[in-house]
């Protein structure tokens, strides 16, 4: 016998439901949601990416950072045992999924690579996951070392 819960299964079985808001994210995590949600968005989304670390990192080490993200973001969808979903550009809200992968590369960059494995094995299966580390661990640490630019440039209130 079903019963009716009042949610949307096929929602919370996508990944696309909200689970939190960009604005309580740490600059770690807002930088890897708003990159997965560009990436995603296109060839202007893609060169938004591109822009995004030349701009922050330079233009060789950006292009260096472009490429550990494409990699990592085209792996990831690549074996993903599900589409992996995202929420638009200017929504507020993040999805299960943005949420995940922006927990994978904190703790990728954090010495938590048993936590960030665990982690993606809710999005790919086993026999990809130390491929996948390695990745997101390339990936985070471009990111990790741009959200140190943007915690230092922060001004407490």
């Amino acid at each position: 016998m079903m019963m009716d819960t009042g949610i949307d299964n096929r929602q919370s079985v996508t990944g696309s439901v909200v689970v939190g808001d960009i604005r309580a994210l740490s600059p770690m995590q807002f930088v890897t949601v708003s990159l997965f949600r560009d990436w995603f968005d296109g060839p202007a989304g893609r060169d938004r990416v591109g822009d995004f670390f030349d701009s922050a990192l330079g233009p060789d080490l950006g292009q260096s950072a472009t490429e550990n993200w494409a990699t990592f973001v085209t792996a990831l969808v690549d074996h993903a045992r599900r589409p992996v979903m995202r929420h638009g550009a200017d929504c507020r809200c993040v999805g299960a999924d943005e949420a995940v992968v922006a927990h994978i590369l904190t703790a990728a960059v954090t010495a938590d690579r048993e936590d960030a494995m665990l982690l993606l094995s809710l999005l790919v299966p086993g026999e990809v996951l130390l491929v996948l580390i390695q990745y997101a661990e390339r990936a985070g640490r471009d990111i990790w070392q741009i959200s140190r630019q943007i915690n230092a440039a922060r001004k407490l209130h």
